[in-house]
């Protein structure tokens, strides 16, 4: 499989309690052949150094998918994959990112 069949956007948040939780969750995947774009989107304000204007764009332009599967809240820690073009939010534990992440990739 191409590596880049094999890659997930991971949207975060710096001091996020939810994203520290899943973190962990993050690296086993990666031990399997799976990469993860981290994008910080949550520190700072857009007048503040910490904030990325090009990963919250990224994150704003899944809007919809954050209206059909988030209730409409752009939330973090939320994984994207490209290829399916499919969002999940804050999946909560290592299985449910695992199936998630599994399922999307055919893995």
């Amino acid at each position: 499989m191409n590596p880049e069949n094999k890659k997930i956007t991971y949207f975060y948040g710096n001091g996020c309690p939810f994203c520290e939780a899943i973190a962990p969750a993050v690296e086993k995947p990666a031990s399997e052949g799976v990469e993860f774009e981290k994008l910080e989107v949550w520190e700072g304000t857009k007048h503040e150094k910490t904030y990325n204007e090009t990963n919250q764009a990224r994150m704003d332009s899944l809007k919809r998918h954050y209206d059909a599967n988030c209730s409409g809240y752009m939330i973090v820690p939320s994984f994207y994959d490209a290829k399916q073009d499919r969002l999940i939010c804050n999946p909560g534990s290592y299985e449910n990112l695992k199936e998630w992440v599994f399922s999307v990739l055919n893995l």
